[in-house]
């Protein structure tokens, strides 16, 4: 192989990365939530890619720039695409070591220059930072990555990346093992091209994998989103169902205890009316606040829409449902707010998971029955389902030890 053919693979190279830089840049333009992290993955696209051409510039007129300037810009090209890895994966950046090699080790780089008597360490010192970078990033990067994408699509990611380390550490050995031939990558032999072509490999495994990982988080942004309420935080109606309906399927195996609670906020709309609907939104925010701290880790407390909310209880004894609803109706009226006038109340149904039950839309339809129940009955206390049985809020010894 010649050497124009060498250089033209130079070219190839260089002009994919840079066709990737420059979708990462559209990328940082375009989502801002993510924009550091597409910054740097340019960053990294357009160093290399630069590394590239200038390594096309070398011939028998040695010069600094088509000698140093690649190993430089390969090195700095790597930190950023460490540096977008911890970005990405929200992991602290290790600022003072990239600085680190970035002074000592691209200031080495520059020192070495053109030296021929040194030329092979030049070459070890290159390959060599760039597998340690790649080391470093995999080893800091993996628990980050397994715990948000799992072990095997973080396990794929992590072997590749070690490929491609092993792949310039054996290459730097090569020229430490054999300082009298050196193995620059512009030469026209076949372990260069293989080693170009193994950057056109590498390039592509990167940036899919890479673009694949951040359309990953963004679906399960969605996800999330889409069974979320947006102003309590409180998963959403859609999230209960679904929810709801494993939990039912549960009791109907195993005759697990599962107690249902549908609250609404009494007199809502006159709320509103006075304080606006800024005043409406701050009772249902401290509603849900209280929601969370009196239900157990083990419910799933969620809000249904407007002022109703429901309560899912599992592995709770039937009796206990309306006692856990009395502590929560308590709680919820003895909030305070700036205004001393904003009192807020709220109506309970409980309802227990029953054979007779023909589905788990049952059980909250006898839990929304309950709930009516006890608005008629004058709103602010507990109606249980079936039994329609009451507890009040006059039983201030039993209200004081649920408290």
């Amino acid at each position: 192989m010649d050497q124009y053919s060498v250089y033209s693979l130079f070219g190839l190279v260089a002009a994919q990365l840079a066709i990737y830089g420059f979708a990462w840049a559209a990328c940082a333009w375009h989502m801002p939530e993510e924009r550091s992290v597409a910054s740097h993955a340019a960053a990294f696209s357009m160093l290399v890619a630069l590394g590239m051409l200038l390594a096309s510039l070398r011939n028998e007129e040695q010069t600094w720039i088509a000698y140093a300037g690649p190993n430089i810009s390969f090195a700095l090209g790597f930190i950023c695409l460490r540096r977008s890895g911890e970005k990405f994966l929200r992991h602290k950046p290790r600022d003072f070591e990239h600085m680190l090699i970035a002074v000592f080790g691209c200031g080495a780089l520059a020192i070495l220059g053109l030296q021929s008597d040194t030329a092979w360490i030049r070459v070890v010192l290159a390959y060599g930072l760039i597998s340690f970078i790649l080391l470093r990033m995999l080893i800091d990067q993996a628990g980050p990555m397994r715990a948000e994408f799992g072990l095997r699509f973080s396990a794929t990611i992590t072997i590749t990346g070690l490929l491609v380390a092993a792949a310039f550490g054996l290459r730097a050995t090569q020229q430490w093992l054999s300082p009298g031939s050196l193995l620059e990558i512009h030469q026209s032999n076949l372990r260069n091209v293989e080693m170009l072509f193994g950057y056109v490999i590498g390039a592509a495994l990167f940036n899919f994998a890479f673009l694949a990982m951040l359309v990953r988080r963004l679906l399960n942004q969605l996800r999330m989103q889409s069974l979320q309420d947006q102003l309590t935080g409180l998963p959403n109606r859609r999230a209960f169902d679904g929810v709801l309906a494993r939990e039912w399927q549960r009791f109907r195996r195993h005759r697990t205890p599962c107690v249902l609670l549908a609250l609404d906020l009494d007199y809502f709309k006159k709320i509103n009316d006075t304080y606006g609907h800024d005043g409406g939104d701050l009772v249902l925010i401290k509603t849900a606040q209280v929601l969370r701290e009196f239900a157990r880790q083990t419910d799933f407390v969620a809000r249904m829409g407007g002022e109703e909310f429901v309560i899912l209880m599992t592995d709770l004894p039937s009796d206990q449902g309306p006692l856990a609803a009395e502590r929560i109706r308590a709680a919820i009226a003895a909030q305070r707010f700036d205004e001393p006038a904003m009192a807020v109340t709220v109506s309970i149904g409980v309802a227990c998971a029953m054979v007779d039950d023909s589905d788990s839309a049952a059980l909250l339809r006898r839990a929304d029955l309950a709930l009516y129940r006890a608005k008629d009955l004058g709103r602010n206390q507990v109606c249980v389902a079936a039994e329609i049985a009451t507890v009040r809020s006059s039983n201030e010894s039993e209200l004081a030890h649920l408290l």
